[in-house]
């Protein structure tokens, strides 16, 4: 049986303080990525990249999925301006219906 994964999209979540010209910056290099079709029962994986592109550290405070099939891995949490962090995520189609699948991951930030 395969599935066709569509993509995992983040959606990040960035409160500010004051103007948005200030402060932390999170910037998601590629925001979604498409696995194509994967056979049944498999994990599937990918890194995406962000970086602190503001003037103030960017503290990561919680990194989450949508789904209890989506998992996620970060070595660090906060972030100079200018830093850069991968997040590997994996997909793990077993148990899953066939079809196209979305699954998205949450950042939330300072």
């Amino acid at each position: 049986m395969m599935a066709r994964i569509l993509f995992l999209t983040f959606a990040t979540f960035i409160f500010w303080g004051t103007s948005m010209a200030d402060g932390p910056q999170i910037y998601v290099e590629k925001k979604d990525h498409d696995y194509g079709e994967v056979l049944y029962g498999t994990t599937v994986s990918n890194k995406f990249l962000i970086r602190n592109t503001g003037d103030k550290p960017l503290i990561i405070k919680n990194i989450h999925a949508d789904c209890g099939c989506t998992n996620t891995v970060m070595e660090k949490k906060e972030l100079m301006p200018g830093e850069s962090v991968e997040i590997a995520a994996s997909f793990e189609t077993t148990g899953l219906d066939s079809g196209k699948k979305a699954k998205k991951i949450y950042v939330d930030t300072n």
